[in-house]
């Protein structure tokens, strides 16, 4: 995980995924659990199949903007090369 800036990271993979073809989701929480932070992914820094790029973002009710979370996790489906 390369943090890349407040609510920026990268995800390295360790064997790269066979294609682009695969499923990244994230999910987070800030402020001590009181709210959620919802994790599209980077439009800057499309996938590839040796990392994924999230950005980490306040609820828009919270402004809608980028936040380091303090609990992370992610999941990637799909098949390794």
């Amino acid at each position: 995980l390369t943090d890349n800036g407040t609510g920026d990271t990268t995800t390295a993979f360790t064997n790269s995924m066979s294609s682009i073809n695969y499923v990244p989701m994230g999910g987070s929480t800030h402020d001590g659990g009181s709210y959620g932070c919802y994790m599209p992914l980077d439009h800057d820094s499309p996938p590839t199949t040796s990392n994924v790029n999230f950005d980490h973002m306040q609820p828009y009710a919270a402004g809608g903007t980028r936040v380091d979370q303090e609990l992370c996790t992610i999941q990637v489906t799909g098949d390794l090369a």
